[in-house]
């Protein structure tokens, strides 16, 4: 396992990344959305942030990041 800090106090196996997008981008696509809402309506959303920069998908979970692909990235490769 690889920890990452992936920013909202949480920590995750960096090797469960499946995506990362640009969620300014992102959000306009419908598929991206309903994802999101799946994840919510399911309970796997991890964080939602107001401001989210990105969208970040994991082998568990959905997360709305703020921040930007660049800094996550580069967090993720640290470990």
């Amino acid at each position: 396992m690889r920890w990452s800090y992936i920013g909202a106090g949480s920590v995750i196996d960096a090797e469960t990344v499946v995506v990362a997008l640009d969620w300014r981008q992102g959000k306009n696509s419908p598929m991206n959305r309903e994802l999101v809402g799946y994840a919510r309506a399911h309970g796997f959303l991890g964080h939602e942030d107001e401001d989210a920069g990105i969208l970040l998908v994991t082998s568990d979970k959905v997360w709305l990041l703020q921040g930007s692909v660049k800094t996550l990235k580069r967090r993720l490769e640290q470990t």
